[in-house]
């Protein structure tokens, strides 16, 4: 994929150029989206770049001719909630528990010394075999909840669309040089590394699709909403060459789905599930005000449900999808990447809290500790040895190793904890109830709300704020007027807990947006006032 800067606007899959004077520019990170079946890939991707000017040209080169279509950006912050990894932000404090039974163990070892034979020894081996089946699940993470036209050099274009901010266009030829010629007297400054790629991919017989971008600031970091590109193939592919020209690093985020799990080579594999085909038909009920507590319950790490109108269009009857992670260099870059499947196997990425990191530690540690006292005990005893502080400080310091190695081997990260009446982590019934309700009241003040005077055709948010104004209290508007999921302002825009408004023939629509930006109408506004 490369992204190429001309002089009116241009912008390229794959690597990015400047604009007239080619000035290096960068693909810092990349998130794509791939589902493969009978034949036909659908490859969606979202590409961030870094570079100067403000016109640029997306170029992506493709085994066949594409379908280009225009994807929201919730397309993937849906994926990130369904594919985030587990938090574990509790942990069982079962040292505390060790300790107690490390006592026992003490005085237990003391009497059967003093009982002397096997029967003392035999209640010793009982008594240690008890305590070792108690510490072990302390050792055990705890889980949280176009027409056709030849140019006169030898390119074909094959089609010609304007896809969401995108003006798009898709060209073929054998001939690379000529490719190359085409973009540069279009206005894209082609630099001389690009050429080569260009040309292999064009003996092959790829084409390229070509997309427009221009941007407000000539600086900065730009992200463009992605698009997706649906085409045949004998396998599935993810383009990398043209990403790899002038770029020493790139982090791209792969989410594949399939019939079974994919593997890409010099990708990790960090999340994989199967899609919950009873929880998607479950979310599809009416309830008041349309609302399902489904829909508003953020889904369970490892619970793949396909909600996002978007989504489920693109990834079909997929059973199954993969998350994979790459930092790639520029050797990483310089051949395209062919996923792979294999059996599914379940994987979910783990993190843990500090708090929760710790007392895992903690709870390995002292697990050592005792188990590692009578160890010692015996052989003491064995070679009529004593106990000496040394000895003991040296047992000590084991466990407090290994508790710090396990500390530190573990996948931390910081958690927050929201405390909004509203906002929680994970949705309960009685949560459930509290937006519900607020979603109604919110449904009836809309329905009740009369402004004096001409309203205007279509509502925006600014216009409802002013009617509640004129109707409620500051607090209530307030509450009104923020997002019941984030505990934001309100937005107009098609992401979770935000609105959208929609014209109709009976006035305005209010859509409300769930948790995985499924739609539902809490009303319709008139146009005038009563």
């Amino acid at each position: 994929m490369g992204w190429l800067l001309w002089p009116l606007s241009a912008c390229a899959d794959g690597k990015v150029f400047s604009q007239v004077t080619a000035v290096k520019t960068t693909t810092p990170d990349q998130r794509a989206l791939l589902h493969f079946a009978n034949g036909t890939e659908t490859l969606v991707v979202e590409t961030t770049f870094v570079g100067t000017g403000t016109n640029f040209a997306w170029v992506v080169p493709l085994p066949a001719a594409p379908e280009i279509t225009a994807v929201p950006r919730t397309l993937f912050t849906n994926l990130e909630a369904l594919f985030r990894p587990e938090i574990i932000h509790k942990q069982a404090h079962w040292w505390a528990l060790m300790v107690g039974l490390a006592v026992f163990f003490v005085t237990l070892f003391r009497k059967a010394g003093q009982r002397g034979g096997i029967r003392g020894w035999l209640l010793l081996t009982g008594a240690l075999s008890l305590m070792i089946l108690v510490a072990l699940p302390g050792l055990v993470k705890s889980r949280g909840a176009l027409g056709i036209s030849i140019e006169q050099i030898g390119v074909q274009i094959l089609a010609r669309q304007t896809v969401g901010v995108f003006d798009t266009v898709t060209l073929s030829s054998p001939d690379g040089a000529a490719l190359t010629r085409w973009l540069n007297e279009h206005g894209f400054a082609v630099p001389a590394a690009a050429a080569p790629v260009i040309a292999d991919y064009a003996k092959q017989g790829w084409v390229f699709a070509a997309a427009k971008l221009s941007r407000p600031d000539a600086t900065g970091k730009t992200s463009p909403h992605p698009l997706a590109f649906k085409f045949k193939t004998d396998r599935a592919v993810y383009p990398l060459r043209l990403t790899g020209v002038e770029n020493d690093r790139c982090l791209v985020e792969l989410y594949v789905f399939g019939e079974s799990r994919a593997e890409l080579p010099g990708f990790k594999v960090e999340q994989c599930f199967e899609r919950d085909f009873a929880e998607e038909i479950a979310s599809e009920g009416k309830h008041a005000w349309g609302i399902d507590w489904r829909v508003v319950r953020e889904p369970a790490p490892g619970e793949l449900r396909i909600r996002h109108p978007g989504l489920r269009s693109l990834v079909a009857g997929a059973t199954v999808g993969t998350k994979l992670i790459g930092t790639l260099d520029a050797a990483g870059m310089s051949h395209d990447s062919y996923p792979t499947w294999v059996s599914f196997e379940r994987q979910l990425a783990s993190y843990y809290s500090r708090e929760a990191a710790g007392t895992r530690a903690m709870n390995l540690g002292v697990a050592v500790l005792i188990l590692t006292l009578p160890c010692v005990g015996f052989w003491l005893w064995r070679s009529d040895g004593k106990w000496t502080p040394r000895l003991f400080a040296q047992v000590l310091g084991c466990a407090i190793a290994a508790g710090m190695a396990c500390y530190g081997a573990l996948p931390k990260v910081k958690v927050e904890v929201r405390r909004d009446r509203y906002v929680r982590l994970s949705w309960r019934a009685s949560q459930f109830n509290q937006l519900q309700f607020r979603l109604s009241e919110l449904a009836q003040d809309l329905h009740a709300v009369t402004v004096r005077g001409s309203l205007p055709e279509l509502w925006t948010l600014p216009d409802l704020g002013s009617a509640f104004e004129d109707e409620v209290g500051l607090e209530e508007r307030k509450q009104l007027m923020t997002n019941l999921l984030t505990g934001e302002p309100l937005r107009e825009e098609a992401t979770p807990g935000n609105l959208l408004f929609r014209r109709t023939d009976a006035g305005t629509e209010v859509l409300w947006h769930d948790v995985d930006c499924v739609e539902h109408i809490l009303g319709t506004l008139p146009t005038r006032a009563p």
